[in-house]
């Protein structure tokens, strides 16, 4: 009899648990919240995978038909002959790589994954594990340091003038509109609970955010030199000088990379690009920490006023 009552008690416990998930499942459908942070944060994993599933096929095609990549930049060292010299399965892992682990890409990501593990937390958006104005913030100051550099250094490169529908869209979904629709969310609908300065907090997120985007830095140039030592295959050949790095100012033991013509010493540059993103990041990150505690005791106030009035 007692079993017969416990297995009662199971089945409805079961019951209930099944009927709040699919209340849960309704009313999370029904918030525009949800479907805003499930689009921004699928379009830029969906426009890498176009765009690598794109750049693939072209420069095989390429290879195969003796042209040298339209999207690949002449003054590098890596060659249509190198290109050529290269196995489809080579080829094909290098275009794959290079289009994961570029910053931008490693940017989107994380945006990406904040967006849409925030989507499925929406009916308590902010009071997640990963969903909180903690990680929140560290994503907005990775993902504008992409903003910020990615759009400024296009006019200065001229690279726009040749580029492809898919760069075009790339830059859309991943470096500009969609990373932008994501800021401003985050900034004037996000629910920030309960924030208060905390100086130890703060400075142990600011080391956080500067470790995010320098040891990007850090780890990919270390694997640059250790691959050009050993003279191993190029996972960048479109991206710098010698093949093996995401950006030039990374091999900054090689005068090409010189952004002055060698006016200023390679080691001076790389100083003065480090000290530069440094500062970047920790305006962004200061910037984004008072601005968010602002607006969650603004939050409060208007909440605690709300409660008076009801009394």
């Amino acid at each position: 009899m007692e079993n017969i009552t416990n297995n009662e008690t199971i089945l409805k416990l079961n019951n209930n648990k099944t009927w709040i998930l699919k209340n849960n499942i309704k009313t999370l459908t029904k918030s525009w919240r949800f479907w805003f942070k499930l689009i921004i944060g699928l379009l830029p994993i969906i426009s890498i995978i176009i765009f690598t599933s794109v750049s693939l096929s072209l420069t095989l095609w390429c290879k195969h038909q003796g042209i040298f990549p339209k999207s690949w930049v002449p003054k590098y060292e890596t060659k249509l002959s190198e290109l050529q010299s290269w196995s489809d399965i080579s080829i094909s892992f290098m275009v794959i790589f290079r289009n994961l682990t570029l910053y931008t890409s490693y940017s989107t990501f994380i945006f990406s994954a904040f967006f849409l593990n925030s989507a499925f937390n929406t009916l308590k958006e902010g009071q997640g594990r990963y969903d909180n104005s903690k990680i929140g913030l560290l994503t907005m100051v990775v993902i504008c340091f992409t903003l910020f550099f990615y759009n400024l250094s296009l006019p200065i490169t001229g690279d726009l003038k040749t580029w492809l529908p898919i760069q075009w869209m790339s830059m859309f979904l991943q470096h500009s509109l969609i990373p932008l629709l994501g800021v401003i969310y985050y900034f004037t609908c996000y629910q920030h609970h309960n924030l208060s300065y905390n100086k130890i907090t703060m400075l142990r997120w600011w080391g956080y955010s500067l470790a995010t985007i320098l040891g990007y830095f850090l780890v990919f140039t270390m694997l640059g030199y250790i691959l050009k030592a050993t003279h191993s295959w190029k996972p960048m050949p479109d991206m710098s000088f010698s093949g093996y790095f995401p950006y030039d100012f990374m091999e900054f033991t090689n005068p090409k990379a010189s952004y002055t013509n060698g006016k200023v010493p390679m080691a001076v540059q790389t100083i003065v690009v480090y000290t530069t993103f440094a500062l970047i990041i920790s305006g962004c990150y200061f910037g984004f920490y008072f601005a968010q505690n602002k607006i969650s005791s603004k939050k409060t106030k208007r909440l605690q006023n709300q409660l008076n009035l009801a009394k």
